[in-house]
Formats: C-alpha cells, sequence, structure tokens
C-alpha cells in the first residue's frame, strides 16, 4: 500500500480496548505528486509537470492509491464458544481503492495529444483501472497459545461486504496509428469497461454484496528474541448487482478526411472539455452494451514479516525485521521493506522503514507510537518522506493516525 499501516493495534497483552484508525496512501512509477495534485484540482497542468512524469515513463508503469477508516473493538472472554482464554472483535471498515497499470504511450497521447504520433502507431495494450469503493463488518477471533518460552496466536475473521461503487477498464490490444498530415488516423481496440449502478452514488448506496476472510499467524520465541508473523488481509469478492453495465469494444476503424492529429488533446485539466469521446470516433468500437450482475475480487494483501531484538548499547528495545507484502488484482509488485524499532522506557516507539516496490519505487516511512499511563495508545505515521519534501516532483505520500484505549 505504499504506507505505513492504518491498522495499529495495541499489543495483546492488554486486554480489551477500542479503536480507530485512518490514513490514506499513493504511490506510482512515474506519476508525481504535483500532477495528481493539479490534475485533481483542475488546475493548469503546465509543461514542466508533463516532462517530469515523462522522464520517470517506462514502457509499462503503474500508480494506485487507498483511502481507508475503521473503527472497532477487541475484548477479552475467558471462554467463548467453549474455547478458553479467546478475544472476539468487531469492526467497522470504509475502504477506497484506486489503481492502474498504462503504457508509456497512454500518458502521452492523453496528456499532450497525438499530434507527436504523426507518422508512428501509439500501443496502449494492457491498460487497465480499478476503482473500487466499499464497506465492511468484520467479525474476527484470536487465541494466544504461550509455552515456557514461546507465544503463537492465530487469528481468523469474516467480512460482511457492501458495494458500493466500482469501475473497472481492461484492455487487450489497443493502438492508434496517426497520420503524419493529420488526415487520417487508423484505430483498434480489444477492451471491457465494467461499472455499478451510475444511478446510485450516494454516501449509503447499495450496489451489490459480498463475503471476505482475515487470517494471521504469529509466533514469538521470547527467549531467543525473534518473531515471524503471515497475514492475509480482504481476501474475498463482491457480487454487483444486475443494474451494474457491462461495454465492450472490439473493432478496428479507420477515419478519414478530417483533421485528427489532435484528437486526445483533454485541455490539461481533469475537468477540460472533450467532446470527442462521444462524437463518432468513439461509438464504432461500443459492440455490446448490456446491463448484468458482474463479480470482483478484492485487493487482498498477503504480509510475511521476521525479526529479531538487536543487542546494542542504546537504551530500550532495539529491534529489526525483514517484510514483503503482495497485492492482488491490484497492479501492485512486491513489496519488500526493513523495519527499524526502538521502543524507549517511557513507552515511545519509533520506526523508520527502508522499502522498496509496491506501487513505487524506493520511498522511506517513519512512525511514531506513544502508549500512555491511562490506557490511551496513539499511533502516528508518514510514508514517502523524501517525496513529501520535494512534493511536486515526487511519486508518493501517505499518512495515518491511530487511536485506541483500554477498556
Amino acid at each position: 500500500m505504499d504506507s505505513l499501516p492504518t491498522g495499529m493495534k495495541p499489543s495483546s497483552k492488554q486486554n480489551s480496548f477500542i479503536y480507530f484508525n485512518t490514513g490514506y496512501s499513493f504511490g506510482s512509477n512515474a506519476i508525481t505528486n504535483g500532477l495528481i495534485s493539479t490534475y485533481l484540482s483542475n488546475g493548469f497542468i503546465s509543461d514542466d509537470i508533463k516532462d517530469k512524469v515523462s522522464s520517470n515513463l517506462k514502457n509499462m508503469n503503474r500508480l494506485g492509491g487507498d483511502f481507508n477508516a475503521s473503527l472497532g473493538c477487541k475484548i477479552h472472554c475467558d471462554t467463548l464458544l467453549g474455547i478458553k482464554n479467546v478475544y472476539y472483535s468487531i469492526e467497522l471498515k470504509d475502504a477506497n481503492h484506486i489503481d492502474a497499470g498504462f503504457s508509456k504511450d497512454l500518458f502521452e497521447v492523453y496528456f499532450r495529444g497525438n499530434a507527436n504520433y504523426g507518422g508512428r502507431t501509439a500501443d496502449f495494450s494492457n491498460f487497465n483501472y480499478n476503482l473500487l469503493q466499499y464497506r465492511e463488518l468484520k467479525l474476527g477471533l484470536s487465541k494466544d497459545y504461550k509455552r515456557d518460552s514461546s507465544a503463537t496466536t492465530v487469528s481468523v475473521g469474516i467480512s460482511l461486504v457492501n458495494g458500493q461503487n466500482f469501475q473497472r477498464i481492461k484492455a487487450g490490444n489497443a493502438t492508434l496509428y496517426t497520420d503524419p498530415n493529420g488526415e487520417f488516423i487508423d484505430a483498434a481496440f480489444n477492451m471491457q469497461f465494467n461499472q455499478s449502478d451510475s444511478l446510485k452514488k450516494n454516501l449509503f448506496a447499495s450496489n451489490g454484496y459480498g463475503l471476505a476472510t482475515d487470517l494471521s499467524y504469529t509466533y514469538r520465541n521470547e527467549k531467543k528474541k525473534y518473531f515471524i508473523s503471515f497475514s492475509v488481509e480482504d481476501l474475498g469478492f463482491i457480487e454487483w448487482n444486475n443494474h451494474s453495465s457491462q461495454i465492450t469494444a472490439d473493432s478496428s476503424y479507420h477515419f478519414e478526411g478530417i483533421v485528427s492529429n489532435d484528437l486526445f488533446n483533454f485541455q490539461d485539466t481533469i475537468k477540460g472539455k472533450s467532446p470527442n469521446l462521444d462524437s463518432v470516433y468513439v461509438q464504432p468500437f461500443l459492440n455490446h452494451h448490456v446491463f448484468k450482475t458482474y463479480t470482483t475480487l478484492l485487493p487482498a494483501i498477503f504480509t510475511l514479516s521476521a525479526g529479531k531484538e538487536l543487542k546494542t548499547s542504546i537504551p530500550g528495545t532495539n529491534t529489526i525485521s525483514l517484510n514483503v507484502n503482495y497485492r492482488i488484482n491490484a497492479n501492485y509488485i512486491p513489496m519488500t521493506w526493513i523495519e527499524l524499532s526502538h521502543e524507549s522506557a517511557k513507552r515511545t516507539i519509533i520506526k523508520i522503514d527502508f522499502a522498496y516496490g509496491g506501487y513505487s519505487t524506493f520511498f522511506i516511512n517513519a512512525g511514531f507510537e506513544k502508549k500512555f499511563e491511562n490506557g490511551w495508545h496513539l499511533s502516528l505515521g508518514v510514508s514517502h518522506i523524501y517525496e513529501m519534501i520535494d512534493y511536486m516532483n515526487g511519486r508518493g505520500q501517505g499518512a495515518f493516525v491511530s487511536l485506541s484505549k483500554n477498556i
């Protein structure tokens, strides 16, 4: 997710607690914060902003972002369903996710028009885009198994998912040839577009239902001071109702007798007028439009971590961990990060991560936690520190806050 996790919850040593988490993240190997913020604010996107992105572009590129918020509690029970010394949890979560995989040519044509491609073919193949908004009611159980020098924690949860909004575009082969004189273009597109009910997009919209699961396993060796953990979050699906649209486009077309060397000029803003999209240019490609149910898989996250307490002359508890995660169905590459953590005698924790992958390239995160004597626990974090400082040229950003209270 290219950011510190928003699900920072207190240690299992605390019997019961309530918590609130929220955070956002954005990352890309190419798209800058400057372009995203200008684009979304309907500002003018200068050539300098575009040139910076162009210098980052590879043949295929990625971007992704999340905004999540959750409110929940974890309660200790002596016995539950015949299981002794167990915890149960209840959580409400609001999830908003976007990701895309796109070619260099697609960016250049979208933001600069196709005039520069006179006599050449622009390749948009393998473009895909996902927008997903949903809410979850999470119910979970966890149990600690303790031995003389080790402890194992196993957690399992199930979520009832309410799908609010989704859009998905997936292209196979997609090319655009522009005549050097702008007198004709040859276009070939093979793509599919899916969208939930376009008439129900309010805050309380319900356009589909699904199920998901969370699983985690953690082993701690107190004698040798190391841990290993594995987790899966939001492994599930949403089945959208029969008011959802599916449009397929699979055609080759030749436009002739018109000036078409600036067909895809979007006037440098998100709300720039683009009447060509509803014109004769596009209509020949729309072969089939139906309303039907559609199933999407959630962008589940798999995480594997291993860490060890370090013996140093620095007072307090110092830990190093190696972590890797992967997100399915989300244009995500495996992300690996090394985390250094220091906990002082005053119950203050400082963390720093050195990470590579996900939606970004290399970036650094920092986190701060404070455990108060009255049972409150505060966690704060910032991701892509350098990119946040060099904001306009940076290719990622993020922040989170978590607050909990023992009960």
